[in-house]
């Protein structure tokens, strides 16, 4: 007997199970409802007839390349978090020292297809695009077998594509075991079944994904430039905290500098004993910035006091209704569905008047990971959550504001504030004299200028993302025809500059 499922018609509800036969359990005997979820059963069923055999442990195996910092001399890598992921893409890859990692990190290369395991993150899928990228072991690898699949020029970004769509997040979902950190096994992954299409069909896939990918960090170079006009004004471009050089067992090392003397009415005045609030680097950041430019406190802009969210209480999360955003949702480029939470249609009444942003508003994050800003673009049906805080501001450039509290400025002021450690709770009164550095009202635009020109990237980028991994859950529904025929529309309808377009 194969497995099946079947519904028990009851008298007040009906109730949906599976049968399976003890031949067919999965690997390692795991018995768990959930991993024969009637839903998972099924969809493997319907990819299964699509795939002919096919699964994408056929064309990819996990790459395992481990790299310990201890073990070599430091140097500047990339380094990439799940905190740098969300909604299926990759926000950025930031440049650090190796010695930073604090943990073995893995070693993926330009074309591997990276995935979460963990169950609040598997929309954390992404294409690597830089030569070689240093990844969480959360991450898993997938790169492309030479053997099997040589000749398949593309399929890496076929894979990346098929990863999303609605069929293989559900049977990951439905495969997660554990208790505090639920995470899928590995052969899941492997020995999902994967429709091939043809070559055709790859192509215009990876074209698509290539043209996400130009439009993505044409995105990141803007932001990029916007970055470096502000520290250039500033005069803080390449700036680092002074060091000093030591001798352990004879070796010599640069660490910084540590010892700060201070007066007792200085730690009484400030209310702060820890050693870190007194570190000397962020007395030489600030003489720096106050050498250069005029600084006023954040609530100097503010047309009204910071507006807080609420905490609706988990009780009330819901698997559909209205979006409550969370500090997890915020990123510097956007609001993401990174463990999305929502609540229901009458609480979001009760509670929109006094709680639901409005574009042109500045979302601020106050708790868990403080101080990410981003400006609303357009206005959103959603609630936000107590760790967040709305600013309405005057008299300064918004995406300005919002691009010196994301940076090196706004973030060496949090660190202080919370004794060189990740503080959980960022105070309003603290947020309120937040120094800012007031640059002439033409640089605040021209920076203004190129976030809003990097945003407007950004959204199209995710426009032909969207498009390819459509087309493929079109080709999957119906046929190749169709998912071709959809992709050719859409790609025309959004009129951008399209590389390679005489192949498209």
């Amino acid at each position: 007997m194969k497995m099946l499922t079947t519904i028990h018609k009851g008298k007040y509800y009906n109730v949906e199970y599976s049968i399976v036969n003890v031949a067919e359990l999965e690997e390692n005997l795991r018995i768990g409802a959930e991993t024969y979820h009637p839903e998972k059963l099924k969809i493997l069923s319907f990819l299964n007839k699509k795939a002919n055999g096919d699964t994408i442990g056929q064309y990819f195996y996990l790459a395992k390349e481990l790299f310990d910092p201890q073990k070599f001399p430091p140097r500047k890598v990339r380094l990439l978090e799940l905190k740098n992921m969300g909604n299926f893409e990759i926000f950025d890859i930031p440049e650090v020292l190796s010695t930073e990692f604090g943990s073995t990190k893995n070693r993926a290369r330009f074309g591997d297809v990276v995935i979460s395991r963990l169950r609040p993150y598997l929309k954390q899928v992404g294409f690597i695009y830089f030569p070689e990228v240093y990844t969480t072991t959360e991450l898993l690898i997938l790169r492309q077998k030479i053997t099997k699949a040589l000749g398949v020029i593309g399929l890496n970004y076929y894979l990346y594509t098929f990863l999303m769509t609605k069929w293989v997040q559900r049977i990951l979902f439905w495969s997660q075991e554990g208790v505090n950190h639920p995470r899928f096994p590995k052969y899941v992954l492997l020995n999902c079944p994967m429709p091939m299409p043809s070559l055709e069909f790859i192509t215009i896939v990876k074209q698509l994904i290539e043209n996400y990918l130009n439009l993505k960090q044409k995105a990141e170079q803007l932001y990029k430039q916007a970055e470096e006009i502000l520290l250039k004004e500033l005069g803080l471009k390449n700036w680092e905290p002074k060091t000093k050089k030591i001798k352990i067992s004879g070796v010599e090392f640069e660490e910084e500098e540590n010892i700060s003397i201070r007066m007792l009415s200085e730690v009484i005045k400030a209310d702060r004993l820890d050693a870190e609030y007194w570190e000397t680097k962020y007395d030489e950041f600030l003489n720096r910035l106050e050498g250069k430019v005029i600084l006023k406190p954040l609530k100097r802009f503010l047309s009204l006091k910071l507006l807080k969210g609420v905490e609706v209480g988990s009780d009330n999360y819901q698997e559909k209704g209205v979006s409550f955003i969370r500090v997890s949702n915020i990123t510097k480029f956007g609001i993401i569905e990174r463990d999305q939470k929502y609540i229901s249609e009458e609480l979001y009444l009760e509670l929109k008047d006094k709680f639901e942003p409005e574009k042109g508003e500045i979302l601020l994050t106050k708790d868990a990971t403080p101080g990410i800003a981003y400006v609303l673009k357009e206005d959103i049906r959603g609630i936000i959550a107590s760790g967040i805080v709305r600013l309405k501001v005057k008299d300064i450039e918004k995406e300005y504001l919002s691009l010196v509290i994301n940076s090196i400025v706004g973030q060496m002021q949090i660190l202080k504030e919370g004794g060189g450690s990740i503080i959980s709770h960022w105070k309003p009164s603290q947020i309120e004299n937040l120094l800012i550095p007031l640059l002439d009202t033409q640089i605040q635009q021209k920076i203004s200028q190129l976030i809003q020109q990097s945003f407007e990237a950004r959204e199209n980028s995710k426009k032909l993302l969207e498009i390819a991994k459509r087309a493929v859950e079109i080709y999957i529904e119906k046929d190749e025809e169709e998912g071709i025929k959809y992709a050719k529309k859409e790609i025309k309808s959004l009129r951008l500059k399209w590389e390679n377009e005489n192949e498209a």
